[in-house]
Parts: C-alpha cells; structure tokens; sequence
C-alpha cells in the first residue's frame, strides 16, 4: 500500500509539471541502478509502466548496475537537465562518497531528490538446519566452528555493514564476492546471507 501511496504522490508532481509546460511530449528514460531482476530494477518497471500509462508516453527502463550506482549516476549527471532522464536507486547513491575517494559528481549538488519510492528492511538469514534463531545463537556458532559462517556481499567498497560483523570478537567468517550487484541470497556456502 505504500509503495502505491508513494507512486501515486510521484505522479502527482509529474503531472502537475505536465500540465504547466506540457511535459512530457516524448518517451523518458529510466535509468535503474541495478542488475535485471534484483529489487530495484522490479520496483522501476512497475514504476516505469505506471508513469507511461499515466503520462501517455513511453517510459523506458534502462539498466545501468555496478560500482555501487556510480555507472547509473554518471549516466544521469551527463545525460540533459530537462526531465527526460530520471533515475531509481538505492541508499548507496547518498553514502558512496563515504566509500570512494572521488566521484565523477557531486552527490549533493548535481541531483534533485524526487520522491522516496520504496524502503526494504536488510535481513539477516540462514538456512532452517543450522540451528541459529537469533544473532547470539550465530556468535555462538561462530566461536564453535569459524569456518561454519561466511556473507556475501556484492562489493569491497561498501563493506560496512558486512566488515564490522566479520570484526566483531569472536565471529570469524569468510567473505564470499558477488560479481553482479544482484541481490545476495543462496550463493553463500553456509546458507547464510548478510544484506548489504
């Protein structure tokens, strides 16, 4: 329901945009900073397609994934500032300058924020057999058997979240890269997945 609340308030402003400078009179691009097939690209289809039922004009999806939205971002900082070029990302975008030393953009400056479209909760899992039901029960493991835990995480860059649980006392494990920035889940050896 709030993803249609918040799609529905997306329109809204487009549309109010239209009907004062007859925007758009031509197909949008949409790029997706994201693989086909994880979350986000999802969440931008339905997205472009409610924009191009609702704008009578085609919206066009375009993934652009890797270098944590950078690629995705760069394509949209070079791409023309009249509206017909948007982008959907994820919270990477705003903490990338944290993570890399230079950008090819001012995270700051060189994008206006639309609107919130959808917000997902990181999980931490695991496989029913292990045993684990709770973050302590896994600490537990881990200090039984270090090699028993491992997380998948799609970058080295933007280990945050993922390092400082491998940094914790007593919780050895073992990094397991992901060469696409799709969502991680049943790669990891153990069966169990850190989000990043």
């Amino acid at each position: 329901m709030r993803l249609v609340l918040r799609l529905a308030a997306v329109l809204a402003l487009v549309l109010a945009s239209a009907a004062q400078a007859q925007y758009p009179n031509r197909p949008i691009r949409l790029i997706i900073a994201s693989s086909p097939g994880g979350g986000v690209d999802g969440i931008g289809r339905v997205l472009a397609e409610a924009l191009s039922a609702n704008l009578k004009q085609p919206v066009v999806p375009e993934n652009r994934p890797g270098a944590s939205g950078v690629i995705a971002s760069e394509a949209l900082v070079k791409s023309s500032p009249d509206g017909y070029t948007l982008m959907i990302t994820q919270n990477g975008h705003t903490t990338n300058p944290a993570m890399f030393k230079s950008l090819p953009y001012d995270t700051f400056k060189d994008f206006t924020p639309i609107a919130p479209i959808a917000s997902s909760p990181l999980v931490l899992i695991a496989t029913s057999g292990i045993g684990a039901r709770s973050v302590k029960d896994m600490l537990e493991l881990a200090k039984r058997d270090p090699r028993a835990m491992s997380f998948a995480r799609r970058s080295p860059r933007r280990g945050s979240r993922s390092s400082s649980w491998r940094k914790r006392p007593a919780s050895p494990s073992r990094r397991c890269p992901i060469r696409a920035p799709a969502p991680p889940s049943p790669t990891s050896p153990a069966g169990m997945s850190i989000s990043p």
